[in-house]
């Protein structure tokens, strides 16, 4: 499987890497991490799923307060 490709950090802007880790007899697990500000994504059972998450950005005209 490649490596994901991850955006910078949605908040700061830093550089994303991927983790993984596996507690003792269950499934790995992986989350992707900041080094900047240290903002960590849920964990997923699957490198695409966490890359979908990870890079998935709010639709900035939808955030927009409509004009009074």
């Amino acid at each position: 499987m490649s490596t994901p490709d991850l955006l910078p950090c949605p908040f700061c802007g830093g550089k994303a890497s991927l983790r993984s880790w596996a507690p003792r007899g269950r499934v790995r697990a992986y989350y992707a991490v900041c080094s900047t500000c240290m903002a960590m994504s849920a964990d997923y059972r699957d490198e695409v799923l966490l890359e979908v998450a990870w890079n998935r950005r709010a639709d900035s005209e939808s955030e927009e307060m409509p004009d009074d």
